[in-house]
Formats: structure tokens, sequence, C-alpha cells
């Protein structure tokens, strides 16, 4: 489903991947692990095609870095949810319209959104604050909404940068656990992250870290 083949990418003064390989399936959990600066955030967004290989290409499903077309990116993309360590909530926006939004922009019929999104409000745990705004919550009923907001196109795969960041250990792990449950149900999931605790307690997860800009696939020993 997500295939990176001979991919080498550079910025301007610094070079970030050299003859990178790997493949993840449909209905996988992946954690990417490395070091800050080694590119970790870069892969996550050649998977969303916001960058493109220098020499290589990436595959999303249907699409490929060599091939796609302009108009064809939203498509892409809304294949994909992405969730992030500072949440990027719109501050002037409810739970529910936040949550709401990416239906809105897909043309989706008003009587579907709301019941798409009090499904999707109720999985993840925070139905009753669908009137509240973002300010009003705790950083782990935040990053439930932006799950939540990831999740309601019916994503492919569901990518998470440092998820866990700005939490404390109990809530990180709550996080992490709402997230096997969504790749229970089949949605593929790639988590980077700083977090090792987390890591070594769900071992059995297949694990890839990135180290002298290459990508490996890492078994963790007792």
């Amino acid at each position: 489903m997500i295939t990176f083949n001979k991919v080498h990418f550079s910025y301007p003064k610094k070079e970030i991947f050299k003859d990178v390989n790997f493949k993840i399936d449909k209905g996988e959990f992946v954690f990417l692990i490395g070091e800050s600066g080694t590119g970790k955030t870069t892969l996550l967004r050649m998977i969303n095609m916001e960058l493109v290989p220098r020499i290589g290409e990436v595959t999303v499903a249907e699409f490929n870095t060599n091939s796609i077309k302009k108009p064809e990116i939203p498509l892409l993309r809304r294949k994909i949810g992405f969730v992030f360590q500072d949440f990027k909530l719109l501050n002037d926006r409810n739970v529910f319209d936040n949550v709401a939004l990416p239906l809105y922009l897909s043309g989706v019929k008003p009587a579907y959104i709301k019941k798409k999104v009090f499904n999707v409000l109720n999985e993840v745990g925070v139905f009753d604050s669908y009137r509240k705004m973002p300010e009003e919550l705790s950083g782990g009923e935040q990053q439930r909404v932006s799950i939540a907001r990831a999740i309601v196109n019916e994503p492919l795969v569901l990518i998470a940068d440092e998820p866990t960041g700005n939490l404390d250990p109990f809530v990180s792990f709550e996080i992490i656990k709402l997230l096997l449950s969504i790749n229970y149900k089949g949605t593929a999931v790639l988590v980077a992250t700083h977090n090792y605790e987390i890591v070594k307690k769900l071992r059995s997860k297949r694990l890839m870290q990135i180290k002298d800009k290459k990508v490996f696939e890492v078994v963790l020993k007792d």
C-alpha cells in the first residue's frame, strides 16, 4: 500500500535519504523511530506527497510520485489521515466543526456529516465535548479530537507524527491504545515517535528506524 523504492532525498544543503526501500502493507501498525534531524517528518511528508524524491519513487495506494497529476493530490490526501504533536485544531471552531471540516471540504451532505461526526467522536471518547472549543479541552482530549478529524474520512492509513509528545505518560499510552483500536478495525497506522517506553511495551508491532540516511527494520531484544 505504501512503498519507497530506491528513494533519495536532499534539501539544498543536506542529504536526508540515500537508497531507502521499504513497504507498509494494508492494515499494518508500524512505529518509526530515529534521532532528531534524521528525517522522520520528511518521510511522512513524502507519503503525503508534499515532498518528492530526487531519485526513486514513493507509491501510496494507486498514486505514485513519478506520475501523480496536481488535480489528483487531494484524492491521495483523502486516503491519508494526519495527527500531529501540537494537535493543529482550529481555535475558532468547536469540536464538532473541527472534526467535520474534512467532510465539508469533500462536499458531503450535511445529514451524513452530523451522523458521521457523532459516530467518530463517540469512537474516540469525546462525544460529550462536541460543543466545546479546543481551549476548553485537556491535551489528551485535544489529541482525541485530532484523531477523530483524521479518521472521519475513513483513510487507508493514519499517520501520527509524535502524537504523544505533549502528553504525560498515562495519557500517552491511552492515545496509543486508541490508535491500536483504530488499526484493529483495518486502518494502517504509522507512528513516528521518540517515546521508546511505548515502543518497548508494544514490541510485537513492526519497528523501523531511520539511521545513516537509510530505513532499517529493528527487532527489540529482551
